[in-house]
């Protein structure tokens, strides 16, 4: 509070004398020279005169100070206002600043395929692939802790089990539906993951594909139109991203059969 009474006071004598003195100069300094010069007065206004060069100044800085006191919490509270919308904007464009240098990692699942895996006492395991396409259009950033899962239309989720793909795996060429699909051969390298162990630059884009088992549901649920499926991974940063595709909504040409695009990491 006393810091507060200070301020009120230290703003009122700072605007009263600022502007005393520049009236008493004005007034002083012009119109009793020629007050002087023109009218002749006695001795006695003269010393009448000289009187005024120290009475002017005290009484408008006292008549100033008054009414700049009584505004002074008002002053107080604009200038503390200005310091804070000036803080703001520096943290604003420091905020700014350093978004400017983080990564800014976008994904998006191109397509899923459904296969089977044998399980334990000859049971079948569902499994997916999905091809998973990320760009960067801020600096460079490696993509990792990926996670895969499925969430039914009545919200039920489960999450995948992330494997790593095998030298001459094979998946098949469509979405999973037919069983006679001639099919399409990965390898370890082509796993997202380990591509995206390389810092993506900016500007570049990289697809690959990530495979992960659902030991708890059989294929026909997970075949079941309307599933979404979500990709999530982490930047370099550690800042979360996702992608998500919903099972029958789109089926766009698989990448095995898609044109190649220059400075795709495939």
């Amino acid at each position: 509070m006393f810091k507060f009474y200070r301020q009120c006071f230290k703003v009122a004598f700072a605007h009263s004398w600022n502007w005393a003195m520049d009236i008493a100069s004005t007034i002083l300094g012009v119109l009793v020279p020629l007050v002087i010069h023109y009218a002749r007065p006695s001795e006695q206004g003269e010393r009448k005169l000289n009187d005024l060069y120290w009475q002017i100044p005290v009484g408008g800085f006292g008549a100033l100070f008054l009414f700049k006191l009584i505004r002074a919490p008002y002053l107080v509270w604009r200038n503390e206002e200005e310091k804070k919308k000036n803080a703001e904007n520096q943290r604003d464009e420091l905020q700014k600043q350093l978004d400017d240098r983080k990564p800014k990692l976008s994904a998006e699942i191109c397509y899923v395929t459904i296969s089977e895996a044998d399980g334990d006492g000859g049971s079948v395991i569902p499994v997916i692939v999905a091809t998973v396409l990320i760009r960067n259009t801020g600096t460079p950033s490696i993509a990792d802790n990926f996670s895969l899962n499925l969430q039914t239309p009545d919200g039920e989720v489960f999450e995948g089990r992330i494997e790593v793909i095998k030298d001459g795996t094979k998946i098949p060429d469509d979405d999973g539906s037919r069983r006679d699909s001639p099919g399409v051969i990965l390898n370890s390298s082509d796993t997202i993951f380990n591509k995206t162990l390389t810092p993506i630059p900016n500007g570049g884009k990289v697809i690959g594909y990530l495979r992960a088992s659902f030991p708890l549901i059989n294929r026909k649920l997970v075949q079941q139109t309307g599933n979404t499926f979500t990709t999530s991974f982490q930047d370099v940063y550690g800042k979360s991203h996702s992608a998500s595709l919903m099972f029958g909504e789109l089926k766009p040409t698989p990448v095995s059969r898609a044109p190649r695009h220059q400075g795709e990491r495939i």
